[in-house]
């Protein structure tokens, strides 16, 4: 029974997965071309990995929502700069909204 719960939320999982990758796929105008242990989304300048949670934790959309208020310049990109104690500055992850991305990056946006 326990192995048959986990195999339906698997499944469940994989199906969110792969709608995301269909629509990330979609906004920036390529096939998707995830697979098991490749990218999910490439195009000539970018490499994408998609990632669905049911939630995202409340401090990341916090810190991004706190750049876009302390932007004084409708041409500045508001970005959350995650850094891990311990660990090489180099290692950070930059968080910013995916339209944001977009615009700045210069791929499709539909």
């Amino acid at each position: 029974m326990i192995s048959e719960v986990r195999s339906n939320s698997l499944s469940l999982n994989r199906n969110r997965g792969n709608e995301m990758e269909r629509w990330l796929a979609k906004r920036v105008g390529v096939s998707r071309t995830g697979h098991l242990g490749s990218a999910d989304v490439m195009t000539e300048r970018t490499v994408y990995e998609a990632k669905e949670r049911l939630h995202l934790p409340d401090w990341i959309k916090r810190a991004v929502a706190q750049a876009e208020r302390n932007r004084t310049d409708k041409d500045q990109m508001e970005v959350a700069v995650l850094h891990q104690h311990g660990r090489p500055h180099e290692e950070d992850l930059v968080v910013l909204r995916f339209t944001e991305f977009l615009a700045w990056h210069g791929e499709k946006v539909e």
